[in-house]
């Protein structure tokens, strides 16, 4: 209910008591929720799918790490360990990149508006096999001077064919 909160992001997010699927349903900002494969601790089918499904916002995305653990998302910890009585199929330094390279565009788009973030974000979803995402989320424009067309009228377009470009 933060009015200064722009974006959110989630990983192996668990249903919680009081129910964090109910409370998604106020979410209207920006929404990626990742989870593991291989996570017996929430399962994605019962845990994250539901909080994604449930949230409000117009703009979100649900994404899947295959072979990625719950307690792997998190640098070591042996009590998570012991506690998850299913493993990884990939090795924790793999889990870290691969949500990086999730959530580096995410919030590239979300928040900065950044040129090809989003292009870049669709990319790196399509590399996992069980990913949605609602299409309605904005797309940034390509900047002045670099979009392929004359931004200051002078029949010229970007840079460096159009040096004097600088809308």
């Amino acid at each position: 209910g933060d009015a200064g909160i722009d974006a959110v992001f989630g990983f192996a997010a668990a249903n919680t008591n009081p129910s964090a699927i109910t409370a998604a349903a106020s979410i209207t900002v920006p929404t990626l929720v990742i989870a593991a494969a291989n996570d017996c601790v929430a399962p994605p089918q019962s845990h994250q799918f539901p909080i994604y499904q449930a949230s409000a916002s117009s703009c979100k995305a649900f994404v899947e790490i295959d072979g990625a653990s719950h307690c792997q998302f998190n640098d070591y910890n042996l009590t998570c360990d012991l506690g998850e009585f299913c493993s990884a199929s990939i090795p924790r330094g793999t889990q870290h990149a691969q949500t990086l390279a999730l959530l580096r565009p995410w919030l590239d788009a979300v928040l900065k508006n950044a040129p090809f973030a989003w292009d870049a974000l669709q990319a790196e979803l399509a590399a996992h096999p069980a990913y949605e995402v609602m299409q309605s989320c904005p797309v940034a424009p390509e900047p002045a001077c670099s979009n392929g067309s004359d931004d200051d009228g002078d029949g010229l377009a970007d840079h460096p064919a159009d040096p004097g470009c600088d809308d």
